[in-house]
């Protein structure tokens, strides 16, 4: 059986990434739907940056804990808009490249698909490209689909 890695960040292009690997993959497959949890940098109204905020170990866990949530419900959400009923949703954290090619590896993903944005040159060197990060840095296969 196949394992496909989806990588789901609830945009348009994520999920036609999702529907294709469907359509190519076919119902028959594993498929292992993962989304890179949001930084959580906590600064609460009226502190300043460069200020000090003492936070106890049980606020930084809800903080923690809303953003997995927050990925977990994107990443079904993708999943089930995709058409893909039965998927193992992974929520993965830190830089969104090394997480997602080392999610792969430790679900031993046979393939991992990804959806292209289509940004400028100067959209790119603001925020390098996740699709062809991944393609780069991962040494399993790599569907990358563009656009919708």
């Amino acid at each position: 059986m196949t394992r496909v890695l989806v990588a789901m960040d609830g945009s348009p292009e994520s999920a036609h990434a999702a529907a294709t690997a469907v359509d190519l993959f076919g119902p028959t497959a594993e498929y292992l739907v993962a989304n890179v949890a949001q930084s959580v940098y906590p600064l609460p109204d009226g502190v300043t940056f460069g200020a000090v905020y003492p936070m106890s170990g049980s606020e930084w866990t809800n903080l923690v804990d809303a953003a997995d949530h927050a990925a977990t419900a994107t990443a079904a959400r993708g999943a089930a808009s995709a058409g893909i009923d039965e998927a193992e949703i992974i929520v993965e954290h830190g830089d969104v490249v090394g997480a997602l090619c080392l999610a792969a590896e430790a679900h031993s993903a046979d393939v991992i698909v990804v959806g292209s944005h289509d940004k400028s040159w100067i959209g790119r060197l603001i925020s390098p490209s996740v699709a062809d990060g991944i393609a780069h840095r991962s040494p399993r296969p790599v569907l990358v689909v563009s656009g919708e």
